[in-house]
């Protein structure tokens, strides 16, 4: 649930160098269905993390996974699905 709102809020703000990812965000098809992007996944939370270093553009993870980045990279979230950037 949210998937589609989270999907709204970041294709508003995306820049066309900036990339879109998951990380670990279980059985969501809505992830890619509702992004103007590709959705890259990651596998592992060191390639998440990397990802996020590297600041590459926004991540979908669940809620409570966002504390494993740190509350200043949640950029909105809806039920329990978030995106950091």
């Amino acid at each position: 649930k949210g998937t589609k709102e989270l999907a709204n809020k970041v294709s508003v703000v995306i820049k066309p160098n900036e990339e879109i990812a998951s990380y670990n965000t279980g059985n969501r098809p809505g992830v890619v269905f509702y992004n103007q992007k590709t959705v890259l996944f990651l596998n592992t939370l060191e390639e998440a993390k990397a990802f996020m270093n590297k600041k590459r553009g926004y991540c979908f993870v669940m809620e409570a996974e966002v504390k494993l980045f740190g509350p200043k990279h949640l950029f909105a979230k809806q039920g329990d699905l978030a995106v950091i950037r």
